[in-house]
């Protein structure tokens, strides 16, 4: 198995990512039989085959905290585990997977248990497209673990080589059991995503029963710069004229996505002072990444350091 590499990163996970962790494995259907604390002040030994490692991270120099992942027993990445990290973690996961020997590579993401894109090529013979084109065209010429680090660089607002090199806050090394099916992606409702920026809590307590009826959201505050959102989620495609009356209630910028299933087009608007300002129809993966990044950049983070705080804190908005 020399060369073969599978691994993933999940931004924000915090100081729960050993739960977490564990919950997304059982999720996936595979039983964690060992556990191993590393000391994270000492050099982490070289990854023995079989084994799974986590490694917690600082996501960079100013706070938040990424949980990468290499999972050194399957033949194949499993993308049921990635998929249920992100549910577990509501936030993004990024996958790769890469075999020298045989050329099979791969690169797969997920947001909060929805497949975003899988894009495979299987000694040149196979390939797998979900949301993405084909693997070369998605790489756009660099090499995919390139690509794999602009993704954590991006997501966490951070040079992409602190993913390999720098502290480490937490570690260890698992035995745990082989992945007991094949992936078959989901079918799942679709639900809106809306990023109020710069909104206190109170004003929103005040505001969401009748801008919001029938949603759930919670308030967070960036890890670096301590701004404050509202992270908003409704059942079914979001109204533009909702999002426009909560900016302009709010005279703050709001964006809105859809979160869809199986790597399916999305839908993304954006406001701001009650002015509808952009609005779009995509592809999944890459174009979903662009439109995150776009609906937290009023608050000067990066999206990892916003999402991935689990499923804790959501209030209900009664109808």
């Amino acid at each position: 198995m020399a060369g073969h590499s599978i691994e993933c990163f999940a931004p924000g996970v915090g100081m729960e990512a050993e739960e977490r962790l564990a919950e997304a494995l059982s999720r996936a259907g595979r039983d964690v039989t060992a556990r191993q604390r590393l000391d994270p002040a000492r050099p982490l030994p070289p990854l023995e085959s079989g084994m799974f490692r986590w490694r917690l991270l600082p996501a960079n120099v100013k706070g938040g905290t990424v949980l990468v992942v290499q999972d050194a027993l399957p033949e194949r990445w499993d993308l049921d585990f990635f998929r249920a990290l992100s549910a577990v973690t509501e936030g993004v996961v990024v996958g790769m997977e890469q075999y020298d020997l045989l050329t099979r590579r791969g690169l797969a993401t997920f947001f909060s248990g929805r497949t975003l894109e899988v894009a495979l090529e299987d000694g040149g013979l196979t390939s797998t497209t979900l949301g993405s084109p084909p693997l070369y065209q998605a790489l756009g010429g660099s090499t995919l673990e390139g690509v794999y680090e602009e993704r954590f660089g991006d997501l966490c607002n951070t040079l992409p080589y602190r993913l390999r090199l720098g502290e480490v806050l937490a570690a260890g090394d698992w035995t745990v059991t082989p992945p007991t099916s094949d992936f078959v992606p989901e079918v799942l409702p679709t639900e809106s995503l809306l990023v109020l920026a710069n909104v206190e809590e109170p004003a929103w307590r005040a505001a969401a029963p009748h801008l919001a009826p029938g949603g759930r959201w919670r308030a967070g505050r960036g890890p670096t710069l301590n701004a404050p959102f509202i992270e908003l989620r409704h059942p079914g495609p979001f109204d533009e004229a909702r999002v426009t009356a909560i900016s302009d209630e709010l005279a703050c910028p709001v964006s809105a996505l859809e979160l869809v299933s199986a790597g399916a087009p999305f839908r993304w608007a954006e406001a701001n002072q009650g002015a509808l300002e952009n609005t779009g129809r995509a592809e999944a993966g890459a174009e979903f990444l662009k439109a995150l990044f776009r609906s937290v950049f009023f608050m000067g983070e990066g999206p990892g350091l916003l999402f991935g705080r689990g499923p804790g804190g959501w209030n209900e908005i009664s109808q």
